[in-house]
């Protein structure tokens, strides 16, 4: 073999050492790279964002796309480091062994665990540079109709252990959870910030029947009470508001406890406020909604015509801070 065989040969092993390596990372990359900044960059309209999450929106083209060049260019090192040892002269025998001493710790960690910690660091970094190369092995391996063979035969199999499609993220709040994952571990978002964003998210699903005081538990005022019986109750209890409710039992408003201190000679009619009325099963978020719409801070849980309960937009807000506010009692 001349110099130039040499040469070629030595080229070849270092192209797919190189390859090899650059897919291997880029597998990494696209499990690594911060999805909160990517959106970032497309909302600014970025070329190279654009590229990548067009990719990255067909994950399982875009693995098999990695996978096939990971063992293409493996294959390619091979076979150069193969043909430079027979050009010693040397045996069969011992060109397979010193293909196996000398290849696989080479790829083993020039081709797999250097590139895989590199593109771990700096996914937000090397992705966007490499895409376009990944996007022309996509091409070569579709004209060559690799690709579209590998992807069906993932395909297939996935329909056999009923696997799921591209993505593991069935749902938008699923995908939003992820993403404020991904801003605690890249340090974008504190875990205060994150558990407050992902209680917010559950917010929809929690029932305003969870967070009501039982009807059994309240204090009513009477609305033909004198001032006395007013007082009374005031000095017994420390609740902030409280229903009002007429003779016959039916409920025609809610008054402050602070407003029938301040005005001991107002009727107590001429003091309440319209009672708030919501369902038991409609959600904390709906609840929350409807209180701010009244501008009124306590409603009464109604079911079947008859209350069933109370609740303050503490209450319904003690889902997404995590703590009841003690002051707001009713």
């Amino acid at each position: 073999m001349n110099s130039i065989e040499i040469s070629i040969w030595v080229g070849v092993t270092l192209l797919g050492i190189t390859c090899a390596a650059l897919c291997s990372g880029f597998e990494t990359g696209m499990y690594s790279i911060n999805r909160i900044r990517l959106n970032i960059r497309l909302a600014a309209n970025d070329s190279s964002a654009k590229r990548l999450k067009r990719e990255l929106d067909h994950s399982n083209r875009l693995l098999a796309t990695l996978l096939i060049g990971v063992t293409v260019f493996g294959d390619l090192s091979a076979v150069g480091i193969s043909s430079l040892l027979e050009s010693t002269g040397i045996s069969d025998t011992w060109v397979v062994v010193l293909n196996v001493l000398i290849l696989t710790p080479i790829l083993f960690i020039m081709g797999d665990a250097v590139p895989k910690e590199l593109f771990r660091t700096g996914a937000d970094r090397l992705t966007y540079i490499l895409t376009p190369l990944v996007i022309l092995l996509r091409w070569l391996f579709t004209l060559l109709l690799v690709l579209p063979l590998v992807v069906q035969c993932g395909k297939l199999a996935a329909k056999l252990v009923k696997g799921s499609s591209e993505s593991g993220l069935e749902t938008p709040r699923e995908s939003i959870a992820a993403l404020l994952k991904e801003g605690v571990q890249h340090g974008i978002l504190s875990e205060a910030q994150t558990t407050m964003l992902d209680r917010a998210l559950l917010l929809r699903d929690t029932r305003i029947r969870g967070e009501m005081i039982p009807w059994s538990k309240v204090r009513t005022i009477m609305t033909t009470w004198d001032r006395k019986q007013v007082t009374d109750l005031l000095s017994r209890a420390s609740f902030s508001r409280y229903p009002v409710v007429d003779p016959s039992g039916r409920i025609v408003g809610t008054v402050d406890h602070i407003n029938l201190c301040l005005n001991a000679g107002t009727p107590i009619t001429s003091l309440m406020a319209p009672p708030v009325v919501l369902e038991p099963d409609a959600s904390v978020r709906d609840g929350l909604m409807k209180l701010r719409a009244a501008d009124a801070w306590l409603g009464i849980v109604m079911s079947a015509g008859r209350p069933v309960g109370v609740v303050t937009a503490s209450d319904l807000i003690e889902p997404l801070v995590g703590s009841r506010v003690k002051a707001e009692k009713v």
